[in-house]
């Protein structure tokens, strides 16, 4: 189940990298084959390759069986080490294994519909975590009364939080933030995974206990994973921007430059 809970937080961030890209008119970056033709190639730097490649080996694993995969990917790794490896011709290569060790032809619409097809394909595979439906079930007490159970949350791993935080219902008011941040000490986690999805949701709610904990975050992280949700929510308001320069030339210098170039197109 451990794995799994790592599935379902994966396809919740490849599901809102879609979103972002999609709405930053970059949809054809969600394919899995990239065009960087004339571009650099650090634009291509998502969770693209890693969650959506992921997928697309976990249906694989899921149609044609687990033993099948195992034995292709220990063999892969041992046939290809320190050499690289371009899109078409790792498509020729797992076709043809396939075909020759287990008389399999995997089909032509299974490349298509996740290397060469923007989104998420309808085959997705659906983890599904026991340990997120009992924080679920946790989650819908709380809403319908305000009640929770610390017995329970306190066995929770980082995680069943970082499932609790990013299902919180839509809006919320700044008691159910304090109560919130009583219950899960969010503001002061020192767990960057778990605070950048908090600060999010304060940044968003306009929960201003958190202003100094988000600009001391921003300062001191220089992970783009973490830094992009929240200068992208800073700048849905005039608030917001005017708050995100102010931080950022503090915390430029500190970035990598990579990061750096991120942040300065979306500040412009």
């Amino acid at each position: 189940d451990y794995s799994e809970m790592l599935a379902v937080l994966a396809l919740q961030d490849l599901k809102e990298t879609i979103a972002t890209l999609k709405a930053e008119n970059k949809y054809p970056d969600t394919k899995l084959k990239l065009n960087l033709e004339g571009r650099n190639p650090d634009d291509g730097v998502t969770d693209i390759a890693y969650n959506k490649g992921y997928f697309f080996l976990r249906l694989i694993e899921e149609t044609y069986g687990r033993e099948k995969v195992d034995v292709f990917l220990k063999e892969y790794f041992s046939r290809n080490a320190f050499r690289s490896m371009d899109t078409e011709s790792f498509i020729r290569y797992i076709r043809d294994y396939y075909r020759t060790q287990f008389s399999i032809d995997l089909p032509d619409s299974t490349f298509n519909e996740w290397v060469f097809t923007e989104g998420l394909p309808e085959t997705c595979p659906q983890p599904v975590s026991v340990k997120f439906d009992s924080v679920d079930s946790f989650l819908a007490k709380w809403i319908s009364g305000g009640v929770y159970e610390e017995s329970v949350s306190k066995q929770w791993t980082t995680h069943e939080w970082l499932h609790f935080i990013k299902n919180l219902p839509d809006p919320l008011s700044q008691n159910q933030m304090k109560v919130l941040d009583s219950f899960g000490n969010f503001t002061a986690s020192g767990n960057a995974e778990i605070a950048a999805a908090w600060l999010v949701r304060t940044i968003r709610y306009h929960y201003v206990a958190a202003d100094a904990r988000l600009e001391e975050f921003l300062v001191h992280t220089g992970r783009r994973k973490f830094l992009i949700p929240l200068y992208t929510e800073l700048l849905k308001t005039e608030d917001g921007k005017k708050r995100a320069r102010e931080i950022y030339n503090k915390a430029r210098l500190n970035y990598h430059f990579v990061a750096a170039q991120t942040i300065d197109g979306l500040l412009k």
